[in-house]
C-alpha cells in the first residue's frame, strides 16, 4: 500500500483560496499550512489616495508584489470606497509580480492586470514594465504607485527612478514573527513528508528539524534555495517557477525518478 503523501507550506494560508492547497490537494497530496508571521494591513494612506480625485487623475498605475497587498486591498479598502473611487481604482493598469498574484487582483475586480506570468520577480517586472513604455504601450508621465510591504526590497522603485520616472510607495502590511512555530510544525511533520519554504523569514529555528534525511525540502525560488545550502540544510528541489503548477510538477518528478523510503 502506497504511502500518503503530505506537504507542508510554510506560510500563512492565502484567502479566499490557497492555489497551493488547490492543486496538490487534486494531485493526491494531503496539504498542511504552518504560519511563520503574521501580518497586520494598514489601509489608511491607500484609502486615503484612492478617494483624492486629483490624485488618481495623475496616478498612472499600480505595482503590487505580493499577495498580502491584494489582501488588504480586497478585505480592508475595496469594500469602504464610494462606488465612483472604487470604479476608478478598479479601472487603472496594475502591473504584478508571479500570475498567483494576477489571478487573485483579477477576482478582486481590476480590470487591467499586466504581467503575471512572465514578471516572476520585481527585476523582471521593472524590465517588463520599461519595455512597455519603450514601445509606447505605457505612458511615462504621472504617479507610478507602488503598494508595497513595510519590509521589502527597493528592485522596482530604483530602477524604476533610474529611467526618471515619477514612482511612490505607500505600506499596506506590516508583518511580525509567530512565537510558537516549533510546536506547530512538530504537530503536523510525518516521515517523508515534503516541506516548502517560501522566504528565509522566521524559518531559522526550524533547521535543525528539517535536515531529518526522511523529509524532503522544496525552495520555492533560488534565493531560498541559496539560504537553505548557506545553513546546511539543501533542498531536494527548487521550483522552476514561483507558483503552483510548476511547483507541483517539480515534486511529482522528483518522486517519479526517486526511490521511496520504507517506514
Amino acid at each position: 500500500m502506497g504511502q500518503v503523501k503530505e506537504i507542508i507550506f510554510l506560510k500563512n494560508k492565502t484567502v479566499p483560496e490557497d492555489h497551493y492547497e488547490s492543486i496538490f490537494q487534486s494531485n493526491g497530496f494531503k496539504t498542511h499550512f504552518v504560519p511563520l508571521i503574521t501580518h497586520e494591513h494598514l489601509p489608511d494612506e491607500s484609502l486615503s489616495k484612492v478617494c483624492d480625485k486629483d490624485y488618481m487623475e495623475k496616478l498612472n498605475c499600480l505595482v503590487v508584489t505580493s499577495q498580502r497587498t491584494v489582501e488588504c486591498l480586497y478585505e480592508d479598502v475595496l469594500p469602504y470606497l464610494p462606488c465612483e473611487a472604487r470604479a476608478s481604482l478598479l479601472n487603472k493598469p496594475v502591473f504584478v509580480v508571479g500570475p498567483a498574484t494576477q489571478e487573485f487582483m483579477e477576482r478582486c475586480g481590476f480590470t487591467d492586470v499586466r504581467g503575471g506570468e512572465e514578471t516572476g520577480n520585481g527585476a523582471l517586472l521593472a524590465e517588463f514594465m520599461l519595455g512597455m513604455i519603450q514601445k509606447g504601450e505605457l505612458n511615462s508621465s504621472g504617479t507610478f504607485l507602488l503598494l508595497v510591504g513595510e519590509i521589502r526590497r527597493d528592485i522596482i522603485k530604483k530602477r524604476l527612478q533610474s529611467a526618471n520616472l515619477e514612482v511612490e510607495e505607500v505600506i499596506t502590511y506590516r508583518t511580525s514573527p509567530l512565537h510558537d512555530i516549533s510546536d506547530r510544525f512538530q504537530q503536523v511533520l510525518t516521515k517523508h513528508a515534503w516541506v516548502v519554504l517560501f522566504s528565509p523569514q522566521g524559518t531559522a529555528e526550524l533547521l535543525p528539524l528539517l535536515r531529518d534525511e526522511a523529509t524532503k525540502i522544496a525552495a520555492i525560488g533560488p534565493t531560498t534555495a541559496q539560504y537553505l545550502l548557506d545553513n546546511d540544510t539543501p533542498p531536494a528541489l527548487t521550483s522552476p517557477k514561483p507558483e503552483p503548477v510548476s511547483l507541483c510538477n517539480a515534486v511529482k518528478a522528483y518522486l517519479a525518478t526517486s526511490p521511496t523510503m520504507d517506514e
